[in-house]
């Protein structure tokens, strides 16, 4: 397989960003390389035959979608008119390397196992802040961005950074300093990049927690084991230590989806248990969470007025902070706000489409062959129950983890049918309809929420 290598890379890289601290690879445009090779490793593997094109579930949700985003951006902001291009090329390129380029369940087991370890290598170096030596970060703000630098002094509080500074006007923050030029803020642990942000950091981990799991229940040995209790433990320590309430709430939904298929209401009862500690010890509380929430439902009500004054094209894609000072926190309104009606149809049409497929998967593989199917079907939707749960509260939908990880449930899917025909999903119009239901029904009972709240 052509493709795999420059997907790999693509995908890690843009996970770990060696490219921020590694001198050599600074300002040069890897990214942009490696989805230039990725797309003619594809080109090549179909064109030698090591791959056919099988429409996926969500190919054609997926690609409408981000076109319709794009024409929001020509017709509301046509001066970002490249920038927004080169951004859907690049989450397309991810999308449709894993959900088409991963032909089959053999390289989708080497590409789980090649996410699993970097998103262990990333949750280890954000854990490693907790506890470590505190520094002055310069504190810079853009539009809804906090953006940090060490400046090389240590600290025990704030108030050290402002005694010992020969700068008047800088603020400051003191923040636990970790590996790889990584830093907490706000307390809170992070890592680069993408996921500087703690509430995506925390998603990518316990999204990804299901992927580990799967590899146990497909063989099992005393190492899988193992690493399997170690890659819970981390994920669970990794939401505690991020504070992030929609971590908390992907954590309780991916293990209610996995042990809720495994053991029935048992399950539940497991879940309950497994979910305890985080639900006990994450999340943040006290002033500081109570003003978040207050942001958040101000944020929900001006995408409700965004959509009022827009209800066909929205705002356009990433003009949300155009018109308020916060983004979204939701990437339901988030859509809604910026790409109106049919923009928000597409988003949960592609969600839908993921989460019926491996639901399809989960219903009909009854053959003993099908075995592999269901595991990866399984784990597949646990991942997507944490992540449509998360990010309801987190402005996700343009983000390269989330269609990734349905691109990996096309990816699924399309192995599942290759060796199983009737394993293949279907939408028809009841299906269109439930999509349309479900997102009068999120948005009315949101609104009635805000009413109520005051808001």
């Amino acid at each position: 397989m052509f493709s795999i290598p420059g997907l790999v890379l693509l995908v890690g890289l843009t996970l770990v960003r060696p490219q921020e601290f590694v001198t050599l690879l600074q300002g040069t445009p890897i990214l942009t390389v490696l989805a230039l090779f990725t797309v003619l490793g594809m080109i090549v593997d179909l064109k030698v035959g090591l791959v056919r094109f099988r429409k996926s579930p969500v190919f054609w949700w997926a690609l409408l979608f981000h076109a319709w985003a794009t024409f929001t951006v020509l017709v509301r902001a046509p001066n970002n008119l490249v920038t927004a291009v080169a951004s859907a090329v690049t989450v397309l390129i991810v999308f449709l390397g894993i959900s088409q380029g991963l032909a089959g369940f053999r390289s989708i087991r080497l590409f789980v196992a090649f996410l699993v370890a970097v998103v262990g290598m990333i949750a280890s170096v954000s854990l490693m802040q907790v506890g470590a030596t505190s520094g002055c970060m310069r504190l810079r703000l853009s539009k809804d961005q906090i953006n940090l630098s060490f400046d090389g002094r240590t600290c025990v509080s704030e108030e050290d950074c402002y005694e010992t500074s020969l700068e008047d006007g800088v603020n400051f923050q003191c923040e636990g300093l970790g590996p790889l030029g990584t830093s907490t803020i706000g307390g809170r642990i992070r890592y680069r990049g993408v996921l500087a942000d703690p509430n995506e950091l925390a998603l990518l981990v316990v999204a990804t927690l299901p992927l580990a799991l799967a590899a146990l229940e497909w063989r099992r040995s005393l190492g899988r084991v193992a690493l399997v209790a170690i890659a819970t433990v981390g994920c669970t320590l990794v939401t505690v230590f991020t504070q992030s309430r929609g971590g908390q709430l992907a954590f309780l939904a991916m293990f209610g989806v996995y042990f809720v298929r495994r053991f029935r209401w048992k399950g539940v009862i497991i879940a309950a248990v497994m979910a305890a500690p985080v639900m006990l010890l994450g999340g943040r509380s006290g002033d500081d969470a109570d003003e978040s929430s207050l942001l958040r439902l101000e944020a929900w009500r001006a995408a409700i007025e965004m959509w009022k004054a827009y209800p066909l094209l929205g705002v356009g894609k990433n003009n949300f902070t155009e018109h308020h000072f916060l983004t979204a926190h939701s990437s339901y309104f988030l859509t809604l706000a910026e790409l109106g009606v049919p923009g928000l149809f597409l988003w949960t049409g592609t969600v839908y489409a993921a989460v019926k497929s491996m639901l399809v998967i989960l219903w009909r593989a009854k053959a003993p062959e099908a075995r592999i199917a269901l595991v990866y079907g399984s784990a597949v939707l646990a991942c997507l129950g944490g992540l449509v749960t998360a990010v309801m509260l987190l402005s996700f939908a343009y983000s390269q983890v989330f269609w990734a990880f349905v691109g990996l449930a096309g990816g699924v899917a399309v192995a599942a049918t290759q060796h199983e025909p009737k394993l293949a999903m279907r939408m028809g119009v009841r299906d269109f309809l439930a999509i349309g239901a479900l997102d009068g029904a999120i948005g009315g009972a949101i609104a009635l929420y805000l009413r109520f709240k005051g808001v």
